[in-house]
């Protein structure tokens, strides 16, 4: 996204996830940042030719190691390559999103500060706490969607999503951490909750990458992120993907199941652009 003013919305759509690790999940991850960094250069371009004659920012809501952080940075890459002056991702965490998205908002309309925009740019406006909506914003690509993933250390004793579905439901004390207060995966996390009929002890962090981190540490029993935030760990034995909350399995992980095969109607999606 761009401040108001500094281009026109362009649409592109892209594969589920981001950093996947098969051959035809990579491919679609980088032909859309190709798509990204294409739409970019052109909607700032078409307004002022000269552009861009200096460094360009990305503006980024979350802390490095997660989803946003990481597709930012490869579409800062490819713009880097494209455009040929430097972009620079800085990394702005606070108020789920709020700070960074402010800054983006305030920023002169030129095309040198664009934000990643994530779903949660849709949810702030509703909380009433910031001046912001979506329509402060040029939107120029969409460049990925995500399903949350649930995810646990390898030591845990739940070795399967109904293992953790019966221990929530029989009143086990679990505490589950994602990025920050009403984030998408704090939102999955509540969903599954109300489903469940019970509460979690909720641990916020500033991103995925902080809450991978605490649950490598054992400061938590399971993390709610994106699949490709979890990937590296559960491919490497750290972390047990225990299910996804998506219509179907994940390219990345088929074997492991849905939330809907235990019998729970789940589906959290993260999309970011």
């Amino acid at each position: 996204m761009a401040t108001h003013g500094a281009g026109s919305s362009i649409g592109a759509r892209s594969g589920t996830g981001a950093g996947a690790g098969t051959g035809a999940t990579r491919r679609a991850f980088l032909q859309s940042c190709v798509a990204v960094t294409t739409a970019a250069a052109a909607a700032c371009r078409r307004d002022d030719p000269a552009w861009p004659g200096r460094e360009v920012r990305v503006i980024v809501h979350a802390a490095p190691g997660g989803i946003s952080d990481t597709v930012a940075r490869f579409t800062a890459r490819g713009l880097n390559g494209l455009l040929g002056v430097p972009v620079l991702c800085e990394n702005r965490v606070g108020a789920m999103g709020a700070v960074a998205f402010s800054a983006v908002k305030h920023a002169a309309a030129d095309g040198y500060v664009i934000g990643y925009a994530p779903v949660e740019l849709a949810v702030i406006p509703h909380l009433r706490y910031v001046d912001l909506s979506a329509d402060d914003f040029d939107l120029l690509a969409r460049h990925h969607r995500a399903p949350a993933a649930l995810a646990v250390p390898a030591a845990s004793p739940y070795r399967t999503l109904q293992e953790f579905v019966t221990a929530a439901r029989g009143g086990a004390r679990i505490a589950m951490g994602s990025a920050g207060p009403l984030s998408v995966w704090h939102l999955g996390i509540l969903a599954l909750g109300r489903q469940l009929g019970r509460s979690f002890v909720f641990a916020p962090f500033p991103g995925s990458g902080p809450a991978t981190t605490a649950l490598l540490g054992g400061h938590i029993d399971a993390v709610m992120a994106a699949v490709p935030e979890v990937q590296a760990l559960v491919r490497g034995g750290a972390v047990r993907l225990l299910g996804i909350m998506g219509d179907g399995p994940s390219p990345i992980f088929p074997d492991v199941p849905t939330f809907r095969d235990v019998g729970l109607d789940l589906h959290f999606e993260a999309w970011g652009g």
